[in-house]
């Protein structure tokens, strides 16, 4: 029993260095685990930290600084004279809005924010209002789509039952027995608040199934403008517009990316075609717009409908209309956001235009 006595203390002392090195390796690999968690949180906390950052600053900029026909401007109120660029001074004429150049454009055009976040305006006149602009558009973008015009007046009939405040059924519409029927919830009787609840409207979903929530978001609009700036439309809004089709549209676009167009004069004059209804065409950006934001890290974006109410008493000078978060714009290459070469955004004069 005494010959034995060492061995046996021999293994275990091995048997504890063994088990002090899985001890170990176990600690190693928890410390690890909990600095790469520590490290993404970090990130991520960062990354919020950064888009927040960015969209208070453009909102600042809308709210402190003017919009051209080229979008919203970045520095001091500065207009445009025989003289060139020049400072505005309060109690002067009203600054022209002929555009200075160095805008941030309300396309949906991708600019560099703070950090790595990544943002995009797009003026809410720049889309189809599916509570207010004029039935021709919507029916035209349907038409664009293969539906038959019977369908359309259907569609038609049953948003109009979905929005107004009775229990009447349009001829083709649908009101609440008919969504009782079908196992959907009920109209709520009033405009549409997102594009996307377009597709809650009876019959509309199958007619959205192939068209994503970001196309619809981008679009579409349930703001109140029936007029359209042809400044900040996307090319299928534009072929959108009765009278007009893809090829106007896209030298429409091509056009724009030179210079913003100033009047219906160069309008007609550059593209020879009005659109059929010439009074639904602005070339001016209106006071709601939608601010897209994302990381360049990955992640989803975050879609915001805002209105500036710069003469509301008493409240704000914005109001968030909605939010919400969808899958980032793909396929998507950070080279492609432009810095924006505004002072607040950190790259003055690092503009590339």
């Amino acid at each position: 029993m005494t010959r034995r006595a060492p061995g046996f203390v021999l293994l275990l002392v091995l048997a504890a260095l063994v088990v002090l090195s899985l001890l170990a390796a176990a600690i190693a690999a928890n410390v690890e685990r909990a600095v790469a968690d520590q490290a993404r949180a970090n990130a991520q906390f960062q990354a919020s930290l950064d888009a927040e950052s960015t969209r208070a600053t453009f909102l600042y900029l809308a709210v402190s600084r003017r919009q051209t026909f080229g979008g919203q401007t970045i520095d001091d109120a500065v207009v445009v004279s025989n003289g060139g660029i020049v400072p505005w001074q309060p109690g002067s004429e009203v600054p022209s809005y002929t555009p200075l150049g160095n805008e941030i454009r309300l396309d949906g055009s991708p600019y560099r924010g703070v950090g790595s976040t990544v943002f995009a305006v797009q003026d809410e006149r720049g889309k189809i209002s599916i509570n207010f602009s004029d039935r021709r558009m919507l029916d035209f973008w349907l038409a664009g789509r293969g539906v038959e015009p019977q369908q359309r007046q259907a569609l038609f009939a049953a948003l109009l039952d979905y929005q107004d405040p009775d229990d009447l059924t349009r001829l083709g519409g649908a009101e609440a027995a008919e969504y009782r029927e079908a196992g959907l919830p009920p109209p709520p009787n009033r405009t549409l608040m997102t594009p996307i609840e377009l597709r809650r409207v009876m019959g509309w979903a199958p007619v959205l199934a192939a068209v994503s929530d970001a196309e619809l978001v981008a679009q579409f609009s349930v703001s109140r403008s029936a007029l359209v700036n042809i400044n900040t439309a996307d090319a299928a809004v534009l072929a959108a517009m009765p009278g007009w089709n893809s090829g106007i549209a896209a030298q429409i676009v091509a056009l724009r990316q030179v210079a913003p167009l100033p009047d219906t004069v160069t309008l007609r004059r550059r593209i020879g075609v009005m659109p059929a209804d010439p009074d639904s065409v602005i070339l001016f950006p209106g006071e709601t717009f939608t601010l897209t934001t994302w990381s360049t890290e990955g992640g989803p974006a975050l879609h915001e409908q805002w209105q500036l109410t710069p003469m509301e008493e008493g409240g704000r000078p914005w109001r968030t209309l909605y939010r919400l978060w969808m899958p980032r714009p793909e396929p998507f290459d950070a080279e492609m956001a432009r810095p924006t070469g505004a002072p607040v955004f950190g790259d003055a004069g690092t503009a590339d235009r």
